[in-house]
This record gives C-alpha cells, structure tokens and sequence, in this order.
C-alpha cells in the first residue's frame, strides 16, 4: 500500500509540473506584407516576470545579450525604465503601431 501511495504521489507531482509549463499557451505572429522566399528572425529581447499571479500586470527585463543595444543603437527606439519594470517607445509611430 505504501509504494502505491509513493507512486500516485510521485505521478500527481510529475503531472502537477507538466500543467504549469503549459499554462502561458501557445501564440501566433502575423507579418503582414511578407515577401516570399525572404527569411524572417524573431529574437527574444525582454523577459516577462508576472506579479502576484496576474499574468497580465509584471515587469520586464533586459534579457542577457541585449543590453549593450539598447543602451546603444536601440536607444533610438527603445527605452528600459528597470526602476518600474517598463518599456517605452521612442521611436516615430508607424502604421503598424497605430493599428
């Protein structure tokens, strides 16, 4: 009895495991106007770090790599507020951005 009961409790908290990491859900991006045959790259700047559970209110943060361009180049059209865990754009809105 008590091995079945270790079992049981090792599968409930393999399972328990498996749900969390499938919990965000799968997304789409769309490009509009892509051209074919070109290649497109999507590269990962920020990291999302929820607050109190509510997957919609967190803080951003500048993924390893990335800093030296946004404080660079980046900045053109980017700035990092690390104090309150935001992103602003500085750059000219575009039709992409105003839709």
């Amino acid at each position: 009895m008590k091995k079945l009961f270790a079992v049981l409790l090792t599968l409930a908290l393999v399972l328990s495991m498996g749900t969390m990491a499938f919990a965000a859900g799968n997304g789409t991006i769309t490009i509009n106007n892509a051209v074919s045959g070109a290649d497109y790259n999507i590269y990962k700047m920020f990291d999302f770090t929820p607050i109190a559970g509510d997957a919609t209110k967190g803080r951003y943060t500048v993924v390893d790599g990335w800093a030296n361009f946004l404080t660079g180049e980046g900045a053109a059209y980017l700035k990092v507020n690390d104090e309150a865990g935001t992103i602003e754009w500085n750059g000219e809105e575009t039709d992409a951005r105003k839709a």
